[in-house]
């Protein structure tokens, strides 16, 4: 689903940033991600309790919206995306990110 993800999202003019999880000894990337987006979206069906409690808190702690997606398709997020009331703004270009898989 990262392609159509990456696609979407893209389509609107935003960057679009992607960290995998289940990426070992990458745990220490997420903070500096979670600090360049805005806002979160975060697949609620593919990512570990711990990491879905510190996105969540995350946002709680910074005031940022965390758009959550319940199921991985591109039906869901651009359902997500139309209902999300604000503009979705681009992460700084000096980010670094995870390759997609």
């Amino acid at each position: 689903m990262i392609p159509v993800y990456r696609e979407l999202i893209e389509d609107k003019g935003v960057r679009f940033l992607h960290r995998d999880g289940g990426e070992e000894g990458k745990a220490g990337q997420l903070g500096p991600m979670l600090q360049s987006a805005n806002p979160l979206i975060c697949q609620v069906g593919c990512i570990s309790h711990n990491a879905y409690w510190r996105v969540k808190e995350h946002c709680k702690r910074h005031g940022k919206p965390c758009l959550f997606v319940e199921t991985p398709s591109r039906s869901a997020l651009a359902r997500v995306l139309c209902d999300y009331s604000e503009p979705v703004r681009a992460a700084p270009r000096n980010v670094q990110t995870d390759p997609a898989v």
